[in-house]
């Protein structure tokens, strides 16, 4: 059994938070529960709060006198749901376990309030240096805000397939996209799934799925260059020093499988093997344990892409490009790559529009190209999944093909031909 820290008792009855340490879930946690002790019964019943958490995080959190940063946030939600335990045992003339789950469970106001349901995750996301999931939950809950317009909080209850269509109209009345509304509905999904597997509220209140509110999935607009433009962006002059810098991060994704800058810029030494880059995917390292790495060959244009990008730029850091330093903090690498981002899609659109180019590129194009490129030669959807970090075929089952490729030395000779003209052994 997990260790006790906090006892709050009156006369007959006392209450002791603790991590349950019994059973370990698969994601290497432990439930944090509420333990009721009746003196006057001699029982003594546990009610699980809906956290789960390693030892050691339980430990920093609330087996401290001096928790810290996001640790210190958690312990003061802990001791607000072991207050409110006791306020509950305080209201009853006589502790009864069956009337108690029902009250903490299913009539605290606070625990069903969206405010503080986006809370928790927010904490768990800001914690896991998951920031930029973080801001999409945050963003959400704004909107579900001012779309309610009242100053009440929303409840979990109150979230019903009408509501949610309601909320669709209005986002689309208001000129957001079916996009937009997808992902900010998709976090209250989470949230609401998380509830009912916390026995916060009850699946018969689920407002999602077949004959309810189902969440839009628009389909994701094409954003591939052709072969012809490929090459003629390739073959292009730049008007300034800032433009080539940005074009050059361009094609370093482009010929890296279409990667992610946030993986991009954090790449390291640690990174190159055997005359690779290998690396997982951040978006995906908190959700999908068992992901693949994924290798992209560093040809003669990859190992050029990143001298000359390293050389606009000393640094003394680990990182390969000079975009990070050592010692930034997960907010100031999310903020550096936001910045450079923006930096890219803002030379690259000053560049096409230099040269009349038919498309106002951004760092997404060099992803979806990379995928049209290599599914167009021959590439089957499988090799391509795995080239970029999709955790299910599904993800890329739009694109057709038919030959699997023996390794990746083969796709980065065709995702290179198809700039430089050269045939494809």
């Amino acid at each position: 059994m997990g260790k006790f820290s906090s006892h709050i008792s009156k006369e007959d009855t006392s209450i002791r938070l603790f991590l349950d340490t019994r059973r370990e879930k698969k994601s290497g946690k432990f439930p944090v529960k509420v333990r009721v002790y009746s003196k006057v019964s001699g029982t003594r019943t546990d009610f699980p709060i809906g956290q789960d958490f390693s030892q050691s995080e339980f430990d920093a959190i609330w087996n401290t006198n001096s928790p810290k940063g996001v640790h210190k946030d958690w312990n003061y939600r802990l001791k607000q749901i072991e207050l409110e335990a006791m306020d509950l045992v305080d209201s009853m003339p006589l502790f009864d376990p069956e009337a108690f789950k029902a009250r903490f469970y299913g009539v605290s106001k606070n625990r069903l309030g969206l405010d503080s349901l986006y809370e928790e995750v927010i904490l768990e996301c800001k914690q896991e240096r998951r920031l930029n999931t973080a801001i999409t939950y945050q963003l959400s809950l704004k909107s579900f805000y001012a779309f309610h317009g009242s100053k009440s909080e929303i409840l979990l209850t109150s979230i019903t397939t009408k509501w949610l269509r309601k909320y669709e109209q209005y986002m689309l009345d208001q000129g957001k996209s079916l996009t937009t509304v997808s992902i900010y509905v998709r976090t209250l999904r989470a949230i609401y799934n998380r509830a009912v597997s916390e026995n916060l509220i009850s699946k018969e209140y689920y407002p999602f799925g077949r004959r309810k509110f189902e969440v839009p999935a628009p389909k994701a607009k094409k954003r591939a260059l052709s072969l012809e433009q490929i090459k003629a962006f390739y073959a292009c002059e730049c008007q300034s020093e800032y433009q080539q810098l940005a074009k050059d991060y361009w094609f370093l994704s482009y010929y890296c499988n279409g990667m992610n800058f946030t993986d991009m810029v954090q790449l390291t030494e640690a990174n190159i093997d055997n005359g690779c880059i290998a690396w997982y995917r951040q978006k995906t390292r908190n959700t999908n344990k068992s992901q693949d790495i994924i290798r992209a060959v560093i040809t003669p244009e990859v190992e050029q892409l990143l001298n000359r990008i390293k050389a606009t730029k000393r640094l003394r850091s680990m990182y390969l490009l000079p975009v990070l330093e050592d010692f930034d903090s997960a907010e100031v690498r999310l903020r550096k790559t936001q910045n450079l981002t923006r930096f890219v899609n803002q030379h690259l659109k000053s560049l096409c529009k230099a040269i009349d180019f038919p498309i106002a590129l951004t760092t997404y194009h060099a992803r979806h190209t990379f995928v049209t490129i290599a599914v167009n030669a021959g590439v089957s959807v499988a090799h391509v999944s795995r080239a970029l970090g999709h955790s299910s075929i599904e993800t890329t089952k739009s694109y057709i093909g038919s030959l699997e490729l023996k390794d990746e030395h083969a796709l980065a000779a065709i995702i290179s031909a198809a700039v430089t003209n050269e045939e494809v052994a």
